[in-house]
C-alpha cells in the first residue's frame, strides 16, 4: 500500500484548478463562483516534487463549463483533467411581466435581477435605460433576461415618408422638405431626397420624421 504522504491530495489538485480559473476572472465584474468538480476518490497520484502546473484543455472555452489540465512535471510526472463550473452573477435587465410582440418597452416592464451571465450567450443588458423605448421583436414571458436578439429600435422614418431635413449652415438652422428613401431607426443613417432640389443626400435619423444632414 502506498503511504498517504506519498500521494498528492485530491483536494490540493482541485484547489490548484480553482486558483488557476480564479486568476483568469480577476477583472470580471460581478460575483464569481468557481467550483471544481469532484475527482474519483480511488485516484492515487504520486506526490509531486514541484509546484503543479495548470492550463485549460484544448476543448475548453471561456464560459460556465471548463476543463483544466493539472500536471506534475517532476520526477514522477502525471496529468489529470479537472472539470470546473463557473458562475458570474451580475445584475441584468429582465422582464417584470409577460410582454407582447411589437410593444414599446416602458420602465414598468422591466426590473433588474442577478443572473449567471456565463449562460447568456446572446448577450444581456445591465441598465434599464438600454432597453426603454425599444420594441420587442417577439412575445416573451415574465422573468426573461433581455438580450439584443429580443429588441430593436422602433422605426422613426419609413421609406416614402415625407420628412423634415434639418441642416446647419454657418450657425443657421435650415429646414427643408424631403422624402425618405429607406426605413430608419434613431441613430441610423438613411438616404433622403430633397424635394426642393431633387438631390439625394444622406442624413441621421434624430426623431420621428426628422433627419439631420451636414
Amino acid at each position: 500500500m502506498i503511504d498517504a504522504a506519498e500521494i498528492e491530495p485530491l483536494q490540493h489538485i482541485r484547489e490548484v484548478a480553482r486558483a488557476f480559473v480564479a486568476a483568469q476572472y480577476g477583472d470580471e465584474k460581478g460575483e464569481v463562483e468557481i467550483v471544481p468538480g469532484k475527482l474519483d476518490p480511488r485516484l492515487r497520484m504520486p506526490k509531486c516534487d514541484q509546484d503543479l502546473d495548470a492550463e485549460y484543455s484544448a476543448s475548453s472555452s471561456r464560459g460556465g463549463s471548463l476543463t483544466v489540465n493539472i500536471r506534475c512535471n517532476g520526477i514522477k510526472p502525471w496529468s489529470i483533467y479537472v472539470p470546473v463550473q463557473v458562475k458570474v452573477m451580475q445584475n441584468v435587465v429582465v422582464l417584470a411581466h409577460s410582454v407582447q410582440r411589437n410593444r414599446i418597452i416602458r420602465r414598468s416592464d422591466v426590473r433588474v435581477e442577478k443572473r449567471d451571465i456565463n449562460r447568456m450567450h446572446s448577450g444581456y443588458f445591465t441598465n434599464p435605460k438600454e432597453v426603454i423605448g425599444k420594441k420587442l421583436k417577439r412575445s416573451v414571458g415574465s422573468g426573461l433576461a433581455l438580450s439584443p436578439v429580443y429588441v430593436e429600435s422602433p422605426l422613426l422614418v419609413k421609406r416614402g415618408q415625407k420628412v423634415v431635413l434639418v441642416a446647419e449652415l454657418s450657425g443657421i438652422t435650415v429646414k427643408m422638405a424631403g422624402k425618405a428613401m429607406s426605413n430608419g431607426a434613431a441613430g441610423e443613417r438613411v438616404k433622403v431626397k430633397n424635394l426642393s432640389s431633387n438631390r439625394v443626400v444622406e442624413g441621421l435619423v434624430t426623431d420621428s420624421g426628422i433627419i439631420r444632414t451636414n
